[in-house]
């Protein structure tokens, strides 16, 4: 006997509250279980909400069964559903009888089985083919036959569809596209689809192309006048659905993600992902069905579909939560708990109607076309021999299709009389090679230019991101000293060249220089490998170099000849690279730097966020993948170990591409005069000197954190403890700050009731909210279950007196510590230098300031006892050196008494009289002799916070006080100070009119988000207020640095910068050079603002302290 989920006979006795009970596992017998089709199902489904959201629908090979998640479906739900069918055609239906009020489906055990006359579902694709076209235009280089016509969108259009119909069997498919003429949706709303450009004519002139393509296959292409491509798939992917085939809808828009079930996925054709009912819940929180309701809600920018201005994503999710679409939420506006929701809809009530008319898909065109007429030969897919195909491809030079179909298919094509007889020789040879040619090579001693031609055809073949290079870019292999020769001599002539270090991280703290790339023009790269296939450590790269010619050629007359402009994108990573074996660059642009002088603020500056906003490509299309080259997991190689012909072509994109970028970042930095001498006089020399900093790094006393590791291991086992304790379960002896794995272990060896991981949010909230039953009000859950239990809920917690909210506190504050500063800061010691060599982040902040990673040295506690027990563990390596820190003292404050124009404070700073004491005395009318410790600190706070644009709430958190009195302080602070609100005012205007703020040294810092309405303004308001004097105060540091770096190498000091913490430094002093350069640094330091003959009318100054670590014992 099969076994099948199935509903359960219902009971002609029961009444209509009887819930009917459903079996998760029943056998088909002669007890004849009733047994719903899916295609019945879902109309019974489709017709009443509840019932949809009720049930849960399982898969079986022959149907899908519904069951509630807790076993019954409530019997006047599952009836009054099943009445609507009792007329309804019942040609899926296996068998049925009369019950009570409704039509019950009769499962006839195997004969029925046999009645549905398939051995297996089929399957149907739909594709999206205007988006598809579209993409390929935008996203592949003009290409042209010889003849002049545009084949760039046909070219990739073709190879994508070739690719998708070989990656399954699809019984049906057909290919829809827009017809080109408005649509029904045009003629309801002109303004729809307004605001998108107008197609390239060399775009329209490839749509009918690829349609006779798509025919040629053997495949249908449809489109109709009135309706766009989106209702034409939907009518079919009904049609399908209801004769219970599967469906894959190929596109990426999401307007159709409505059509998404149980039986109809998407694949997006970008990425190849799959998209299920899982992921469109896990997108939108929303199921498909909802999806255009959503869209309009929130409305949809590419199409112009307006929504409802004030609803966002987040209010139309909750909405759809609370009604059952948006006619519900219509028919009940009145019950909508969210009043500016409510008053949203209210006042938009016509462009919401309007949206749901533009969003909602039409099922029901009259296709002149059914399911049947999509049928897909089996013949069609042996493209090879398609004659038809094949000549057509063929006039239109697709040669690159050719051999895609050739090699996938098994039948070969056949020639035509004409090119049977007249191969040339040069073609024979090509298939000579094409013959001989190996899947991979690796770097080795016999390897010949021949050799990697045969390789380059292999990858000239594939689908993958480096057989589109291989077309389309000229990347090669220097394999000897002659064509190194020309390469340089082509540099010389140029007297520029872009070029990137390719580096083998065989550890984190072992890089080895497997080669370099050059790049003179686009599309055409080189690079350079220095060892053959195999592991080389990173000593023994160093010595092989020593005596490689190759190498010494590239150093001498390329990376330090200062005639030559190099070109790079984060050239402080490629100057540390290089400086291991012995390189300094002269003369450099770094095309990363240019991107965050140009454009602070508007986007991020790798690789691949520079192809997306400056070449405008997508990176993924675009950008060679490192998995494609060296793998993933523990399959992964490194460069000396991979695919040679997949080194060169990964490699040689990074010169390529950065030439590219350079290309248009340089001529819009050299119209901006400002920023030019900010990028030329600042930013860059700041490149190398961060470098030599990274390269310094800082000794560690290792002693120290071993000890503090011991320490905070037990501190975190005894606050762990006090947790378990508190929540009811003993004590345990060990400590859990394991891995996963490690405390699953733990967990397993436990007894049943003693398994609590403290670990687990989950849990926690568990234990809290119901197991000890504190804390009701702040009862909260996410989407997924889980109680919210962060930060904010444990404090208020802990100050309601809940002690195991204090200890959860407390323990997480102290893992956070162990795993981040004491075991984190192990991790990163370097074992050759004993140094932790961190990494300054230059072009990431919005203000110019720098940040630190691998690991952060910057975030370390400063006021906490343990923060000053882990900045103790920075030393000097040993009695000979110490530990200079030297910081500005209220930097801030001075600057914006400067840009402020506030000469009470200006006075204040010149006299070195206390501004904070100053304040008090402005503000709360106290005589300055009389102001009192805690006063001098209130004033402070408001000092500090009107610098951070801090609100009258965030005041009173500070100081203590409430809003009203808060607000108070505020509004006397700028009674004293008019100059600061009127700057303030000036500011944000400014900002709101160009979009960004400058600082004093001309950074132009953007700010995203400051005309828009709500609470993004406002975050937007303060950080412009901020960043001109949170920007001046970075600017000037890295004044300071650059002058010092430059300074000690001039002099030939020891001395070295070690640590930069915003407005501090710190240095490494040998004891014989501390009355030397103490008095150098304070004077450069303190002279920085002066930078260029910049005007500053507040002086500087800084204060020094020394010791053998960074932090002094106190």
């Amino acid at each position: 006997m099969l076994s099948k989920r199935v509903v359960s006979r219902l009971s002609s006795s029961a009444t209509s509250t009887t819930p009917v009970v459903v079996a998760r596992e029943l056998t088909f017998s002669s007890s004849s279980p009733w047994l719903v089709r899916t295609s019945i199902w879902n109309q019974v489904i489709g017709t009443n909400h509840a019932t949809r959201e009720y049930s849960k629908i399982y898969q079986s090979n022959y149907g899908r069964m519904i069951l509630n998640p807790n076993g019954v479906i409530h019997r006047n739900i599952f009836m009054s559903s099943i009445n609507s069918l009792k007329n309804s055609p019942n040609k899926h239906c296996i068998g049925k009888r009369e019950f009570s009020t409704a039509t019950i489906f009769l499962q006839d055990e195997q004969s029925n089985l046999e009645k549905l006359g398939e051995t297996r579902p089929k399957k149907v694709l739909l594709v999206d083919g205007t988006p598809l076209v579209v993409r390929a235009y935008h996203g592949t280089p003009p290409l042209s036959t010889s003849t002049g016509i545009p084949t760039n969108a046909v070219l990739t259009y073709v190879k994508s569809l070739v690719n998708i119909l070989q990656s399954d069997h699809y019984d049906y498919v057909g290919v829809f596209f827009d017809s080109g003429k408005p649509s029904v949706r045009k003629s309801i709303s002109p303004d729809y689809k307004a605001t998108r450009k107008p197609t390239d004519d060399l775009l329209k002139k490839q749509f009918p192309i690829c349609k006779l393509l798509t025919e040629k296959i053997g495949i249908k292409v449809i489109s109709m006048d009135g309706f766009e491509a989106d209702d034409l798939i939907a009518t079919m992917t009904r049609e399908a659905r209801e004769l219970d085939h599967s469906v894959v809808v190929v596109s990426s828009d999401k307007d159709l993600h409505c059509l998404v079930d149980e039986q109809t996925v998407m694949l997006d054709p970008m990425t190849k992902k799959t998209i299920s009912m899982d992921d469109i819940i896990d997108k939108y929180s929303l199921p498909p069905k909802l999806i255009p309701d959503y869209l309009a809600l929130v409305g949809d920018t590419a199409d112009n579909i307006k929504g409802v201005k004030g609803i966002g994503k987040k209010k139309a999710v909750a909405l759809l939560e609370q009604f059952i679409s948006v006619d519900d939420i219509i028919n009940n506006i009145d019950k909508i708990p969210d009043k500016k929701s409510r008053d949203a809809i209210l006042q938009h009530l016509d462009d919401l109607k309007l949206s749901l008319q533009l969003v909602q898909l039409d099922e029901h065109v009259s296709l002149p076309y059914s399911l049947d007429d999509l049928r897909l030969d089996s013949s069609a897919l042996k493209l090879a021999s398609n004659h038809d195909f094949v000549k057509q491809l063929e006039e239109l030079e697709m040669n690159s299709i050719l051999r895609l179909i050739q090699k996938k298919s098994k039948t070969e094509v056949l020639n035509s009389a004409t090119n049977s007889s007249t191969d040339t020789a040069s073609e024979k040879k090509s298939k000579g090679r094409k013959k001989a040619a190996v899947e991979t090579m690796t770097l080795s001693n016999t390897m010949t230019s021949a050799d990697l031609d045969l390789v380059k055809q292999n990858y000239a073949e594939s689908d993958s991101t480096i057989g589109k290079i291989t077309k389309e870019c000229e990347y090669n292999i220097i394999l000897n000293e002659k064509e190194l020769d020309n390469l340089i001599n082509d540099i010389k002539s140029c007297g520029y060249v872009s070029f990137s270090t390719e580096v083998c991280l065989l550890s984190m703290h072992n890089p080895v220089l497997a080669g370099m790339t050059f790049c003179l023009q686009k599309g055409v790269a080189y690079y350079v490998p220095f060892f053959k296939n195999g592991k080389v450590e990173f000593k023994e790269s160093i010595e092989l170099l020593a005596q490689n010619t190759m190498w010494q050629k590239i150093k001498t007359e390329i990376m330090e000849n200062s005639n030559i402009l190099k070109i790079g994108h984060d050239l402080k990573r490629h100057i540390k690279a290089l400086a291991h074996y012995g390189v300094s660059i002269n003369k450099f642009d770094d095309i990363m730097v240019m991107s965050y002088v140009l454009n602070c603020g508007k986007h991020g500056h790798e690789m691949d966020e520079l192809v997306e906003h400056i070449l405008e490509k997508n990176p993924k299309e675009y950008l060679i993948p490192e998995k494609e080259v060296l793998g993933i997991g523990k399959k992964k190689v490194t460069l000396l170990e991979a695919d040679i012909v997949a080194v060169v072509h990964y490699t040689c994109q990074h010169s390529d591409v950065t030439k590219q970028i350079y290309d248009i970042l340089k001529p819009e930095l050299q119209q901006l005069p400002k920023l030019t001498q900010l990028y030329e006089t600042i930013e860059r020399p700041l490149v190398e000197t961060l470098a030599a900093i990274e390269m310094k790094g800082v000794f560690m006393d290792e002693e120290a954190l071993d000890r503090m590791e011991v320490e905070y291991k037990e501190k975190i086992k005894d606050v762990g403890n006090k947790i378990r304790e508190a929540a009811g379960y003993t004590a345990i002896d060990h400590i859990e700050i394991s891995t996963e794995e490690e405390v699953a272990e733990i967990l397993s060896n436990m007894e049943e009731g003693e398994k609590f991981n403290i670990n687990s949010n989950r849990q926690l909230g568990q234990v809290i909210f119901d197991k000890l039953g504190i804390g009701g009000k702040y009862k909260k859950k996410t989407k997924l279950g889980d109680y919210i239990l962060n930060a904010e809920v444990l404090e208020k917690l802990a100050e309601e007196g809940h002690a195991i909210a204090k200890y959860i506190l407390e323990y997480r504050a102290l893992t956070k510590l162990y795993s981040t500063y004491i075991y984190g800061l192990k991790q990163h010691i370097n074992p050759y230098t004993k140094r932790i060599h961190t990494t300054f982040q230059n072009a990431l902040t919005v203000t110019g300031r720098l940040s630190s990673v691998m690991p952060n040295i910057q975030n370390i506690p400063v006021r906490t006892k343990e923060g000053k027990q882990i900045r103790r563990c920075f030393i000097a390596p040993s009695d000979d050196y110490v530990i200079m820190k030297v910081d500005y003292s209220q930097v801030e404050l001075r600057i914006l008494a400067h840009l402020a124009r506030i000469d009470v404070l200006k006075e204040a700073f010149k006299n070195g009289a206390d501004v904070h004491a100053i304040t008090a005395s402005q503000v709360f009318n106290v005589p300055i002799d009389k102001v009192d410790k805690a006063t001098r600190n209130k004033a402070k706070a408001i000092n500090f916070g009107i610098i951070y644009g801090m609100s009258e709430f965030g005041l009173s958190k500070r100081i203590g006080v409430d809003k009203q009195t808060a607000k108070a302080f505020i509004e006397q602070y700028f009674q004293q100070y008019p100059g600061i609100k009127k700057y303030m005012e000036n500011t944000k205007d400014f900002c709101r009119t160009r979009g960004y703020v400058n600082t004093l040294y001309h950074r132009r810092c953007w700010i995203p988000g400051i005309n828009d309405a709500g609470n993004n303004a406002g975050f937007a308001e303060r950080t412009s207020i901020n960043t001109p004097i949170q920007g001046t105060s970075a600017d000037i540091t890295k004044i300071a640095m650059n002058s010092l770096h430059k300074a000690f190498l001039e002099k030939g000091l020891r001395t070295r910068m070690i640590i930069q913490v915003h407005d501090e430094i710190v240095f490494e002093v040998p004891k014989d050079e501390v009355e030397i350069v103490q008095p150098m640094i304070v004077e450069l330091m303190e002279g920085a603002p002066y930078f260029n003959g910049t005007s500053f009318s507040v002086p500087l100054t800084v204060e020094v302290s020394i010791d053998s670590k960074w932090l002094a014992d106190e």
